[in-house]
């Protein structure tokens, strides 16, 4: 939850302008449920009570793959619109941006060890 708690913040949206869902309905032996409210079921929720337009991203994911972007790009367009949604827009991953690359080469530089007279 804190990172989207902490890009709400930084994007300024009120408590009720953003929310999580999670993709996954994994089960533990048929025992442990997976961690709700589940995507579906919220993109459903929020059309029904009248959201027209939602922008939604996976955060957890730092490169798109085929299951989410089909997941929620497809399957979870279909279900907001059949819910009364007009538009749903998946924001994309981290992927291979500039930005990204960068920040990540620094956080290896930070923690691989270098040859003496080497910069880090």
């Amino acid at each position: 939850y804190e990172s989207a708690r902490l890009l709400a913040q930084k994007l300024g949206l009120a408590d009720d302008k953003w929310s999580i869902g999670f993709q996954s309905r994994l089960t533990l032996r048929g025992t442990v449920q997976w961690i709700r409210p589940y995507t579906d079921e919220l993109l459903e929720s929020l059309a029904r009570r009248g959201v027209e337009k939602l922008a939604i991203l996976a955060p957890s994911f730092t490169a798109d793959c085929v299951e989410t972007l089909d997941e929620l790009g497809n399957e979870g367009r279909e279900e907001f619109e059949a819910a009364g949604g007009k538009e749903l827009v998946v924001l994309p991953c981290l992927n291979s941006s500039p930005r990204w690359v960068e920040t990540l080469a620094t956080l290896v530089r930070a923690q691989v060890p270098h040859p003496a007279g080497e910069e880090a």
